[in-house]
């Protein structure tokens, strides 16, 4: 009744008022009961609800012993998406699809999208979730496409066994219109490069009736999976004509893997500092600086230390780069070195003395004037001895790194981490 809804409304915002926020929780979810248009109210109230307290409100609208209507516990659904928890939402919510319903179709609909704004993946599987359940309440050719956009979003959520399942069945739609169709099979040849059946993908892909995007993407995701298995001149054929920035760079590092160190450094001067997205980027500027204190045009050593490190040897690569810096003249091998050492440290252990090892042998070497490696290397020294407890230490590198190369572009990143490592000593 509408009065019942409004005295629950007065009482969840007294309630909230004097801080009570589970006996709040119980009263929205008797509002939303009664009335389905206060949901967006409600969940905007109770979103704001204090860290410590937002267990019991969601024991008071989702507790699997009481008896509560659908809407009171699609409420607490959105309330744990809110609170970066949409797989747990998604669970509760789920149950509350018992009936087919213009109803249902909207709280569907609105959950996808509030799962869409998270931009993570636990975000994109639950909206594709909704979406495969949404599509099975709406008519052609809207379900088609809420099945497309589903697979790529349980893609792009690491849910590959439930992507298959949306892509078997919009494949076996006949209604499905052509866009939908196009995206379910770039998504079908995406789940297929991941499983590892790159000659069935490299068959489909010449014949898809994909966009040109989707088309570029895959290109791509499968000259990486060639490179991967260390198939270069596969990798290279895959990429075909396509003259983008992202494939041209892609085309730079297939060249460094052969050791072609001149055509690695052409290419990536090529496609400038911002093909692809902010990682590969700052990992081609990263290489580009490296190269360019190598005076060799070929260097097939070193591109074969670093195609072990794209195969997924990082151990392997750490040695390979030491390897290769023993035979480079001063101005490389501590560059190389870094690298070696960055690598080590990344993977922590048993390596934490390998690299420990490599940054005080770069950081010892002094300043040179032609290298920015001493000054890296006692920034990258301190960030380990900082994970390692050891912040007294790491401050004595800081602050070696800050009076010793004051026009390093690296003395804000050392200020940075000196503010972090002073905190980290205890007062006396």
């Amino acid at each position: 009744p509408a009065g019942g809804t409004s005295l629950a409304v007065e009482l969840a915002e007294l309630e909230q008022r004097a801080g009570n926020w589970e006996a709040a929780a119980r009263e929205w979810g008797r509002a939303v009961a009664g009335n389905a248009e206060m949901l967006p109210n409600a969940s905007g109230q109770l979103g704001e609800a204090p860290v410590a307290q937002r267990d019991r409100v969601l024991r008071a609208l989702t507790a699997p012993d009481a008896t509560l209507p659908a809407r009171t516990r699609r409420l607490g659904a959105e309330l744990m998406l809110a609170w970066g928890r949409p797989l747990e939402g998604w669970a509760v919510f789920e149950s509350t699809l018992t009936a087919q319903s213009s109803e249902t179709a909207v709280a569907l609909r609105r959950y996808a999208d509030l799962a869409g704004a998270l931009g993570t993946p636990a975000g994109h599987r639950a909206r594709g979730l909704a979406l495969s359940r949404w599509a099975d309440l709406v008519p052609s050719p809207l379900a088609e496409r809420a099945r497309a956009e589903a697979v790529r979003e349980l893609l792009d959520g690491g849910d590959r066994a439930a992507a298959r399942l949306a892509l078997e069945r919009l494949a076996g739609d006949s209604l499905a219109p052509a866009d939908a169709q196009a995206m379910a099979e770039a998504g079908l040849l995406e789940v297929l490069v991941g499983d590892g059946q790159l000659d069935a993908v490299e068959r489909r892909l010449a014949d898809a009736q994909l966009s040109g995007d989707d088309r570029s993407a895959l290109r791509l995701a499968l000259a990486r999976a060639r490179i991967a298995r260390g198939e270069l001149d596969r990798a290279e054929t895959v990429l075909g004509d396509d003259s983008s920035v992202t494939a041209i760079a892609q085309r730079g590092w297939i060249a460094l893997y052969r050791g072609d160190l001149r055509g690695a450094t052409g290419a990536f001067r090529t496609a400038g500092p911002y093909a692809g997205d902010r990682t590969a980027a700052t990992e081609r500027t990263a290489m580009l600086a490296l190269l360019q204190q190598i005076p060799d045009d070929s260097l097939p050593e070193l591109g074969a230390a670093l195609l072990t490190l794209a195969r997924g040897d990082s151990a392997g690569a750490v040695g390979a780069l030491q390897r290769v810096a023993r035979h480079l003249p001063d101005g490389g091998a501590p560059d190389v070195l870094l690298l070696a050492g960055q690598i080590a440290a990344r993977l922590g252990g048993a390596q934490d003395t390998t690299a420990a090892t490599l940054f005080a042998r770069i950081a010892g070497e002094g300043k040179d004037g032609s290298s920015a490696a001493p000054a890296a290397a006692d920034l990258e020294w301190a960030r380990l001895l900082l994970r390692q407890g050891r912040a007294v230490e790491a401050v004595q590198r800081l602050e070696h790194l800050i009076l010793t190369y004051p026009t390093s572009a690296f003395v804000p990143e050392a200020r940075r981490e000196l503010e972090r490592a002073r905190g980290a000593i205890p007062r006396s």
